[in-house]
This record gives structure tokens, sequence and C-alpha cells, in this order.
């Protein structure tokens, strides 16, 4: 009688190669490629804008000036620059927030025109979000100071020590879009993958040779979720590439997109149990996909004016309560209850869905 570990090995042999088989035929099915592919051209249609300003070499300056600087209200037209004049430094830095591209924030003090004629050289605040490297900075800074000196008539220094601009949670801009494409990047990959996979095992007749081979449907169901984790960390790794500078907490980050793809595979797996060809996945799949990233919409422009039971609801979403993981992770302020909350949205809505995809398993095994 073979022992409990022997048993043990035996399976996960068993989950192992039921992981590499579906590795494999997703990267030969035609279908597969197309959708990695229409999930690299998001990523990079997301990224399109600020890496064409950045080429042209176009600075976007966000300005407050607290006083009435002189030199500002000279006419100044240069096709480098960018400006939007905001009237409060909160509006300056919300604006940093969600930024993209080359941006800066410069807050010209009260007393500017005061520190030109006093002193040899003015100073004027300096502001960037969190994700802007030190190297630009440091260019952007070089071009600005010596564009307002000239404009001033005298040295002006542009201090930026101290003023990272860091996202808040609910920020939209550039955080809610990047935590936007990696949840669809996860999801649209996973949750077309895996049931595509299963789809075309059924209409193989290869799912019933799996279910009555030594593997059971728990054996199947572990196969095929570690697959699709794979698959999962394939987008979420794409979007990350372009986005490191974004991350503040990798731990945080990390622990949403295993959930993520926790969720999306169990999702995969209950769809590909319950359909049968590749119409009725199809229209299945738009179903989903509005259900599940409508709500992240929903979630950023909604306000006090919305109907409580809504505002109360749509927090409980899972692609919400990831959406907000995500955007959390550019942030330097980490609340814990509702991380933990969040979390636990996710893992209680895939472990129902894995008893569900499970359920429907043995159903076909015992079929």
């Amino acid at each position: 009688m073979k022992s409990r570990r022997n048993r043990v090995r035996d399976r996960l042999r068993i989950i192992g190669a039921i992981a590499r088989k579906d590795i494999v035929d997703a990267v030969k099915t035609k279908t597969t490629l197309v959708i990695v592919a229409a999930t690299f051209m998001l990523i990079l249609s997301s990224r399109a804008l600020p890496l064409l300003l950045d080429q042209r070499g176009i600075l976007q300056v966000v300005l407050y000036d607290a006083g009435d600087a002189e030199f500002l209200r000279q006419p100044a037209e240069d096709e480098e620059v960018t400006l939007h004049q905001v009237p409060s430094l909160s509006e300056l830095e919300d604006a940093l927030r969600e930024s993209s591209g080359k941006t800066i924030g410069i807050a010209v003090p009260a007393d500017f025109d005061d520190q030109l004629s006093q002193n040899n050289t003015a100073v004027v605040e300096g502001y960037a979000a969190h994700w802007v490297s030190p190297e630009d900075l440091d260019e952007i800074r070089t071009i600005l100071e010596a564009k307002i000196t000239r404009a001033a008539g005298k040295p002006v220094s542009i201090h930026t020590g101290g003023n990272e601009i860091y996202p808040r949670p609910d920020s939209g801009g550039r955080p809610f879009m990047v935590a936007l494409v990696l949840l669809i990047a996860i999801t649209l990959i996973t949750v077309m993958v895996v049931p595509q996979l299963m789809i075309e095992e059924k209409e193989t007749r290869t799912l019933d040779v799996l279910l009555i081979s030594p593997a059971s449907a728990n054996d199947v169901i572990a196969g095929k979720t570690l697959a699709g984790i794979v698959f999962a960390l394939v987008g979420a790794g794409v979007v990350l590439l372009f986005n490191t500078a974004m991350v503040q907490s990798w731990a945080l980050l990390i622990a949403a997109v295993l959930c993520g793809a926790i969720f999306a595979v169990a999702l995969g797996l209950l769809l590909g149990t319950i359909l049968e060809n590749q119409q009725s996945m199809e229209f299945a799949l738009g179903i989903v996909f509005v259900f599940l990233i409508f709500p992240a919409f929903l979630m950023q422009v909604m306000n006090a004016e919305w109907p409580e039971l809504v505002r109360n609801i749509l927090p409980w979403i899972p692609t919400v309560a990831l959406n907000s993981m995500v955007r959390t992770s550019f942030s330097d302020t980490l609340e814990s209850t509702e991380i933990f909350t969040s979390i636990a949205t996710v893992l209680v809505s895939a472990v129902i869905l894995y008893a569900l995809a499970t359920w429907r398993m043995r159903k076909l095994e015992s079929a």
C-alpha cells in the first residue's frame, strides 16, 4: 500500500502534468495568442499619450501662484512647455497625483517679487509625483529654472527636496488607469483562456479522458488553476514592466495580483464547466466583463448623491476591491482594515466560484 507521501507525490505529478499540458496548449492555440496580443495593445495604448509627450520633449507644468508674480503676467509662448494654472496648492497636488509623462508642479510664493528685488536668487517650490525619476526631475528642474530665470530677469531656483506627491487610493488619472489596465490584463487573459481550453477539451473529448484517468476532479481543478495563474501573472508582469516606478508597496501589489489571479481562474473554471461551445463562451464573456470592469468605472465617478444602496454594494464587488488594492499599493498610506476587507471580498468570492466549479466538474466526471 502506498504511503501517504507517495500518494501526495503522485497527486502533485498529475496536477503538474495537467498544468503543463494547458500551458503548452494555450501557446499553440491561435485564439490564445490573439487574446494575449490584444491585452498587450491595451497596455501600450494606456501609455501612448505620456510616451508621445515625452518623445516630443513637452513638459507639463502645473502652476500655483500664491501672490501675483510680475513675470507670470508677461505674455509667453513656449512650444516646449504646457502650462496649467490652478487656484490652490491642494489642487496642484491633486493634479500631480493623476499626472502622466514629465510633469512638475511649481508653487510661486506670495513674496516672490520681493525676493527678486531683495535677494540674488529667488526660490520657488517644485513638486512631482513620486514615480518621476530623480534623473527626469533634475532635467525638468534645470530646464524650467532657465526659462523662469529668463522670464523673471533674475536667477530663480526650484526647490524639490521632500516635495514628492503620492496618490490617494481614490485618485483618478494615471493611478486609476494603470490599476484598471492591470485588472483587465489579469481577467482578460485568464477568464478567456481557461474556459477556451476547457471547451476545446470538451469538443475533442480530452476532458473525458482526463476524468476517467487517475486524475480526479480535484486534480483537474488544481492543475488548471496552476496554469491559469501562470497566464494571469504573464499579463500582470507586462503591465508592471511599464509601471514599476509607481509601486510603493510591493507586498500589497503582489497580494492583489495573486488574489486577482485566483478569482479570475475560479471564474474561468466555472465558465469552462458550464459552457459547451465557442459561441456561448463569447456571449457569456461579454456579459461577465460588463459586470466585472464597469463597476470599477462607476466606483471612480461615484459621489454622495448616488443612492446609498449602490454606494454600499460597489465596494463588495471583487474587481472593485482589487482595483482599490492596486491603487492603494501606489499610495504612501495603507489602511489595514480596508486592505483586509478587500482581500477577504476577493478570496471569499473565489472560494464560492471554486466550490461551484468543483461541483460542476464532479457532475461531468460522474456523467
